[in-house]
């Protein structure tokens, strides 16, 4: 995982609005693919709604984990050695799919 950095101008093969159990299961695509992923995520921490789940998780066909946070870091543990970035702290404010470009809440395009 490489940290986003505003001050450069960057360019995507995919933008991966989220950092959930979804967003983070597209970026390992992506990096099997080969593709250049950028995951825009609006707080501080990958996961989403996961680490809000203190019970455990047994239905899952990946494995059984003892809460949401487990299950974040075995997903973030398969991610571990792939390429893809991440940018914290940031929201997509509009995107323009006819220029394939995209605003973000830090002003970056």
């Amino acid at each position: 995982m490489i940290p986003f950095d505003p001050s450069k101008k960057h360019s995507f093969d995919v933008v991966i609005v989220g950092g959930g159990p979804g967003g983070l299961s597209a970026a390992t695509w992506c990096a099997e693919l080969g593709l250049s992923a950028l995951i825009v995520e609006s707080t501080q921490e990958l996961g989403g709604q996961l680490l809000w789940i203190h019970n455990p998780i047994t239905n899952h066909l990946g494995g059984s984990f003892a809460n949401g946070r487990s299950m974040r870091d075995a997903l973030l543990d398969q991610l571990a050695e792939r390429r893809f970035v991440v940018a914290f702290g940031t929201e997509v404010i509009s995107i323009d799919c006819s220029a394939q470009c995209l605003v973000l809440s830090n002003g970056r395009r």
